[in-house]
C-alpha cells in the first residue's frame, strides 16, 4: 500500500469516526496492521536488494581482476615486443 492511499485509509478513518470510540480503535487496529504488513514487506524488499548489492559488487571486483590480468599481460607482450630507444 502506497503512503498516499494509507494516509488516504487514515483521513477516512478519521471522518468516519468522530460518532464512536470502537469505530475508531477498529479503524487504528486496520491501519497498524497494514502499516505493520508494509514495514515487513519493504525490510523483505530491503535485504533482497542488499543482497542483489553484495552479488553484483562481487561479480564485478572478479571482472576487474580479470582485466588487471590481462592489461598486465598484454604489457608484458607489449614490453617485449618492442625494441628499446
Amino acid at each position: 500500500m502506497s503512503l498516499v492511499v494509507l494516509f488516504q485509509s487514515l483521513l477516512r478513518c478519521i471522518d468516519t469516526a468522530g460518532a464512536d470510540l470502537h469505530t475508531t480503535g477498529r479503524c487504528n487496529t486496520r491501519l497498524h496492521t497494514q502499516v505493520r504488513s508494509d514495514y515487513q514487506q519493504l525490510r523483505r524488499e530491503l535485504v533482497e536488494v542488499q543482497a542483489l548489492q553484495r552479488e553484483l559488487s562481487s561479480r564485478l571486483r572478479t571482472q576487474l581482476r580479470l582485466v588487471h590480468g590481462k592489461f598486465a599481460r598484454l604489457r608484458q607482450r607489449l614490453a617485449a615486443a618492442s625494441p628499446p630507444r
